[in-house]
């Protein structure tokens, strides 16, 4: 991550409540251990430089993204999710059988959001990464489409609907629509 001193400034007023929508946090590899073969060597990114970063920005808010470095192990973007409060929000990477427990204490730590890692599937046909997705919901007693999202602040009832549109090399790419009540 750039030193903040060597950032240029807004040269406008920042709205109230500025966010950057994706960041990554990484700490010291002996405490946070990366995955067996790592697309990248560990950047630099604390979480202090990001919210010196944050602060030269005049950014109030930012969303800390699991980086594909460290896999499905988020225990490194909760404890920066922790440790900036109310400032942060995180979106996590989670093995496709991850009950729907764990994804409501995650929610009661602050996330929000689960990032599919398209390295990881780079050679699947889009038609399996859906796929994938909806068998995880009937396992889960769910029917193929619908989702519930519960939290501790809010309660959903969600039904996804995922539409293939084909595109011109004849591959089709899934476009979800959420539509909560």
């Amino acid at each position: 991550m750039r030193d903040a001193k060597t950032l240029t400034r807004p040269t406008f007023t920042v709205p109230a409540g500025a966010c950057d929508s994706h960041v990554h946090v990484f700490e010291a590899n002996d405490r946070y251990p990366s995955v067996a073969t790592p697309h990248y060597t560990l950047p630099d990114g604390s979480l202090g430089e990001l919210r010196r970063m944050t602060e030269a920005l005049s950014l109030q808010r930012f969303i800390i993204v699991q980086p594909s470095y460290y896999g499905t192990d988020n225990s490194c973007m909760l404890d920066a999710l922790a440790a900036a409060g109310a400032a942060a929000r995180g979106v996590v990477m989670v093995e496709p059988n991850s009950s729907e427990q764990k994804l409501i204490d995650l929610h009661a730590r602050g996330v929000r959001a689960l990032r599919l890692d398209l390295f990881l599937r780079s050679s699947w046909p889009t038609a399996d990464i859906i796929a994938t997705g909806l068998s995880q919901q009937k396992e889960d007693g769910n029917e193929a489409g619908d989702s519930r999202i519960d939290g501790a602040t809010h309660q959903k009832k969600c039904s996804v609907s995922i539409k293939k549109i084909k595109q011109p090399k004849g591959e089709a790419i899934g476009l979800a629509e959420a539509e909560c009540a």
